[in-house]
C-alpha cells in the first residue's frame, strides 16, 4: 500500500546528485525531509515541464472525498475511472522519487524495498490543483507479494518524461514489473 518511503540524498548516486541539483536550480535552498517520509510531508515531486521534468514541491495527501481524513495511494487500474483521480490522472501526473519505499508484513515488521542497482525509485503518482499528491499503486510483484499485495507503480529513469508527458501512454506502466526490487527486514 506504500504508506511511508524512504528519502536520502545519497551522494554515491549520481542520479540523486542530478535531482537535487536541479531541485536547488529551481527551489534555491531548500532542504527537503529526509528519512522517513510520512503522509502530509511536503516532498519534491517531478512534474512535466515544457519540454523537460520540472520540480514542485507537493504535500503527500489528498482529502478524501468525505472530508474525513487523506488518500495517499491511488489503484492505478481503477484511478481513471474515478471521479477524484480522473482529471489528476489525464492532466498532473507527477513522478515521486526516494531511496525506497516500506511496506508492513502481518505481523507488523517493517521492510524495506530498493533498487537492486544503485539507483533511486521512481514512483507512478497523481497531483490535484491544490499541490496535493498520491502514489499509484499495482499489484505486487514478486519481491514485494510475500510482505504486502500491493505496492508502488515503479518507472525506470528512461520512462519518467513519457510517463509525464502523454496521458495515453501512462497507463502501459500500470501493471509492469518496471524495476528489480531487494527485499530488505527493517524490523
Amino acid at each position: 500500500m506504500c504508506g511511508r518511503y524512504n528519502f536520502i540524498w545519497d551522494k554515491e548516486i549520481a542520479e540523486m546528485i542530478r535531482l537535487k541539483e536541479r531541485l536547488w536550480d529551481e527551489f534555491p535552498g531548500y532542504e527537503a525531509p529526509q528519512g522517513d517520509i510520512y503522509p502530509s510531508y511536503e516532498m519534491p515531486v517531478l512534474i512535466a515541464g515544457a519540454r523537460s521534468a520540472g520540480m514542485a514541491i507537493l504535500k503527500w495527501g489528498m482529502e478524501s472525498p468525505n472530508k474525513k481524513g487523506m488518500v495517499i495511494n491511488a489503484r492505478s487500474e481503477g484511478a481513471g475511472g474515478k471521479r477524484m483521480f480522473a482529471e489528476n490522472l489525464k492532466q498532473r501526473r507527477c513522478v515521486v522519487f526516494g531511496s525506497g519505499f516500506y511496506e508492513f508484513g502481518s505481523k507488523k515488521e517493517k521492510y524495506l524495498f530498493t533498487d537492486k542497482n544503485p539507483s533511486p525509485i521512481y514512483m507512478a503518482g497523481i497531483y490535484d490543483k491544490f499541490g496535493r499528491f498520491v502514489i499509484l499503486t499495482q499489484d505486487a510483484d514478486e519481491a514485494v507479494s510475500p510482505v504486502h499485495e500491493r505496492m508502488p507503480v515503479l518507472l525506470r529513469f528512461s520512462d519518467i518524461m513519457p510517463y509525464l508527458s502523454d496521458a495515453g501512454r501512462a497507463a502501459a506502466y500500470f501493471g509492469a514489473d518496471n524495476v528489480a526490487l531487494e527485499r530488505r527486514r527493517i524490523s
